[in-house]
């Protein structure tokens, strides 16, 4: 027994395209005009021009560097996270964010959690305050915590009158 036959008809002329024409992506507005202005959303005018990374130069990324921090670097206990600094001979600050499996076995969660870190340190200027690279371990309790108490812990540890570490700071034998 056959089974049904699907016979398409395709025609060898070329088919008149009008100018301007464009498939609209999925989060625009379908009648668009020719001599408009290409659509923008409100958000991505008004993130335009800002950078929501911290920039590469602003990474602590070498396990050399983050070893080094960890062994010779002050080291300060702060309740969400435990923060090391060294000096280093740049004229600006480095980060490194740990966030162990013991916060949440979820990547996602622990991703966010650097995330933040990242973003409160761009948007706050932090890298340009000082001239040391800083490791910041994030322990259990930042893993639940909303995002402005992170925050405002990140805020009380890096606004002191001690420029160089928060009031927890224990300097590392050596």
């Amino acid at each position: 027994m056959l089974g049904w036959i699907h016979v398409i008809h395709l025609s060898t002329e070329k088919e008149e395209t009008k100018e301007g024409t464009r498939i609209p992506q999925a989060n625009e507005d379908c009648h668009w005009s020719p001599g408009a202005p290409f659509p923008t959303s409100e958000r991505t005018e008004a993130l335009n021009g800002l950078t929501m990374a911290l920039s590469r130069k602003y990474r602590l990324s070498r396990t050399n560097d983050i070893r080094a921090v960890l062994k010779g670097g002050r080291r300060s206990v702060y309740p969400p996270f435990r923060i090391f600094s060294l000096a280093n001979n740049l004229s600006y600050s480095r980060f490194a964010f740990v966030t162990p499996k013991t916060v949440s076995k979820k990547a996602v969660t622990r991703n966010t959690l650097r995330r933040r870190g990242a973003e409160w340190i761009r948007a706050n200027r932090i890298h340009l305050s000082y001239r040391k690279d800083f490791v910041i371990f994030f322990s259990k309790e930042a893993g639940v915590i909303p995002r402005h108490s992170l925050y405002e812990y990140l805020e009380g540890a890096f606004n002191r009158n001690n420029p160089h570490l928060p009031k927890n700071t224990i300097a590392r034998s050596q």
